[in-house]
């Protein structure tokens, strides 16, 4: 017990103890409440931005892929609304997402839709193996970021441990079993997670889509959300331009950089299950077409339960594209030139049938074996292109859709997915002669009253006389031309030389790549050069003077062949082809970009020199090798034909040609790959002029016809003159030799055995 002492000293201290703390603790409550009121009243949205953030996701939101159309705006490649089964990860533990996988995969299979499966094995006799031409995507699945697993591990072995990993031994039903675990690796292989949804199938039907809705309670984690779908009004009209779009393939995001590839910082990158274009239009314009994703956060409570969604940042369109194709003119290119390769093969069939039968020396090479060609169209002003068509081809609806019609046209054997337009080269025989006789005007080699006298054979070389397809006497460069007088392009490359010959087809654009947006063809203009590298010997002058008519290893493809004939119309100067004509944005009010031409190469030839050259192609035309087609046209054209012999086949065949002569506007190039007869390949050149110009159409039932009101004869549906110009005649160049003619078959008379062919009046 404390004195009475003790107790006076320690009650004052003890009063001023109690008054101490109890201030502490009122300035501490005081300074909580004060810090409260800040973080409920001044900084309560930031607070509440955090908090919501820690449970809540960032969802990618793709963006609608910009559209594809044609000059007039015809769709060639837009989108349609599908539906698409999505899985999301929200309360679900692994054994509870197999047993949602498996019902889902057995519920879509049942209605007859189509799920993703990427997984690269399959069961073959009895047992696992990996499929083929999946190399790359074997080794990532084997590999650290997947199944951790040695290189040398079998199907098996691989299907073994995803057992086990995905914990899908409770699923006793093999074959279903195998399906689980085909989606549960392309799960993990995407990153799946409440951020990134799976997209399990795609464009599925409505009365599947109410099936799903229907079974919502016992599929927890699986919606049905909207998307797009790529579709194509019309598959078959231009389906090597517009190109196809796919997953991005696992080589294709390997090479992506990390700023390139999708995470939730980056919405903007490529994931495993995007797609992309892969060719043709397609590819070249990802970019614009593509769009920008958006972001979408996702709320979820203390059980992962979603509670609200909320739109961060909205996608934007990818912009629309619209190229320089006319798709009326592409289709009548299309089945004109189906229709007479399948005509150049039938009477090739016949001619060789019937020289079978008369016991005849030759009984092939008459076009039996025509299945292929192509068709391009420019327009001079600007070489844009305006169709470009490919025989065989294929529609892109059933591409895309049918898996047996995909199989049969990897296994054709004539490659109707080949783009011959623009990658096939061809030997063009005689078209090259035009390039020829300018070359030869502009260094001087001839003038307009050079001649030479054909007599069927080339003497120049004693033990080297190739032969010329006829007898043309005294012959000039216009009627040369006209005549196609191999006689006289000997002799213009032989005086040229190669070398000079080459610099000539380069600047018109042949063996040299033409600026196309697409992959095309450089080609190849013989040279020495390439002559050793190929053939392992020397040039020769009998080599020059075989490529100065369009043989040898010349081989260029139909887009150079337009680009070159386009040349020639538009007086010399080269323009870049093109196939794009404008950008605008997805809603098409607003123009993005715009196509501005571009010059290619300006030739320098002269003016002078191209009149004749051109006059020349006008001959072939009224009284040529083309007379028989377009004699009595409309619309006064300028032309050259071409066959051109390839070791083993029947000849190819080639036509270029420009018009109005006067006032061109278009011009065109066809080949028919061992077509043998020019008839055909001139057929296609008028089918195409008469869509332009008359508005020949391709009906329902796939035929060609004239509108239902057809003009008048000679009226035309351009604004352009039908009048024949007046030195389109054979006499109008004559005149212009004038005074030179008798004095060179006087001088023909002098014939020597080895003469100097070029001989000049003044």
């Amino acid at each position: 017990m404390r004195s009475k002492k003790q107790k006076r000293r320690s009650g004052p201290n003890n009063v001023r103890r109690y008054t101490f703390c109890a201030v502490i603790i009122l300035l501490i409550v005081v300074v909580f409440e004060v810090r409260l009121a800040q973080w409920q009243l001044v900084q309560g949205d930031e607070f509440e931005e955090i908090s919501l953030s820690a449970s809540s996701a960032s969802v990618k939101m793709e963006a609608i892929r910009g559209e594809i159309l044609d000059i007039n705006g015809e769709v060639l490649a837009g989108n349609r609304t599908v539906y698409n089964v999505t899985v999301n990860s929200v309360g679900l533990d692994d054994k509870e997402l197999n047993r949602v996988l498996a019902d889902t995969v057995t519920l879509l299979e049942a209605r007859g839709q189509k799920w993703i499966n990427k997984l690269p094995i399959e069961k073959k006799n009895g047992g696992f193996v990996f499929k083929e031409d999946m190399d790359s995507d074997i080794a990532y699945m084997k590999g650290p970021y997947m199944l951790n697993m040695q290189s040398y591990a079998t199907a098996q072995d691989c299907m073994d441990h995803m057992t086990e990993l995905y914990e899908c031994e409770a699923i006793e039903d093999e074959t279903l079993q195998m399906k689980v675990i085909s989606v549960r690796y392309y799960m993990q292989k995407i990153g799946f997670s409440r951020r990134t949804p799976y997209t399990l199938a795609e464009d599925i039907s409505e009365d599947t889509v109410a099936m799903l809705k229907g079974a919502a309670a016992q599929l927890p984690g699986v919606a049905v959300t909207v998307g797009t779908e790529r579709y194509y009004a019309n598959g078959t009209t231009a389906p090597h331009i517009v190109g196809e779009i796919y997953s991005i393939t696992q080589e294709q995001y390997d090479a992506l950089g990390e700023d390139e590839k999708y995470s939730t910082e980056n919405m903007a990158g490529y994931a495993y299950t995007d797609k992309r274009g892969q060719s043709g239009i397609e590819y070249a314009f990802e970019d614009e077409l593509r769009g920008e994703n958006g972001k979408k956060l996702v709320y979820t409570d203390s059980t992962g339960a979603v509670t609200g969604t909320e739109v961060a940042e909205a996608p934007m369109a990818g912009n629309s594209v619209y190229l320089t194709l006319d798709s009326n003119l592409q289709r009548v290119a299309n089945v004109s030139l189906a229709q007479n390769v399948q005509a150049a093969r039938e009477n090739g069939e016949q001619e060789m049938a019937l020289a079978i039968a008369n016991n005849e020396e030759e009984t092939e090479g008459f076009g039996e074996d025509c299945y292929a060609g192509a068709a391009v169209v420019l327009r001079v002003k600007d070489f844009a292109v305006l169709a470009a068509a490919n025989c065989p081809s294929y529609d892109m609806n059933l591409y895309t859709t049918d898996m047996d019609y995909l199989q049969a046209l990897y296994k054709d054997e004539t490659t109707p997915m080949y783009n011959r337009a623009f990658s096939g080269t061809f030997t063009p025989g005689s078209v090259f002669k035009p390039c020829v006789a300018a070359a030869a005007l502009e260094e001087n080699v001839i003038d307009i009253s050079s001649w030479v006298f054909c007599e069927g054979l080339y003497t120049y070389y004693d033990d080297y006389q190739p032969r010329c397809m006829g007898i043309h006497q005294d012959i000039s460069v216009c009627t040369a031309l006209e005549k196609s007088c191999n006689v006289f392009f000997f002799d213009c490359g032989r005086q040229l030389g190669i070398q000079r010959l080459e610099v000539y087809a380069n600047l018109f654009g042949l063996g040299v790549k033409t600026g196309l947006e697409l992959s095309e063809a450089a080609g190849t203009m013989s040279n020495p050069a390439e002559y050793k590298e190929n053939h392992g010997v020397s040039w020769t002058d009998g080599l020059t003077i075989q490529a100065s008519i369009g043989q040898l290893d010349n081989s260029f493809s139909p887009l150079q062949l337009a680009a070159y004939c386009a040349t020639v119309a538009n007086n010399g100067v080269r323009l870049e082809t093109h196939l794009l004509d404008h950008i605008s944005d997805y809603a098409r009010q607003t123009t993005v970009q715009e196509y501005t031409p571009v010059v290619a190469a300006n030739t320098g030839i002269s003016l002078e020199t191209l009149q004749i050259v051109q006059q020349g192609m006008r001959q072939v035309v009224t009284g040529g090798t083309a007379a028989s087609q377009f004699a009595d046209y409309g619309i006064a054209v300028a032309a050259k034909t071409g066959t051109a012999e390839v070791p083993g086949h029947s000849d190819n065949v080639t036509f270029i040609a420009y018009a109005p002569y006067e006032n061109p506007e278009i011009a065109v190039a066809v080949v028919l790959q061992y077509g043998a007869s020019g008839t055909y390949s001139m057929q296609v050149a008028k089918d195409i002029f008469d869509a332009y110009f008359y508005g020949k159409t391709v009906n329902e039932n796939g035929e060609l016809v004239f509108p239902e009101e057809e003009p008048e004869e000679g009226e035309l549906t351009s604004a352009v003159s039908s009048e024949m110009p007046a030195a389109s005649t054979v006499a109008g160049c004559v005149a212009l030799a004038a005074g030179g003619s008798v004095r060179r078959r006087k001088n023909a008379e002098k014939n020597e055995k080895k003469r100097p062919f070029f001989r000049k009046t003044f």
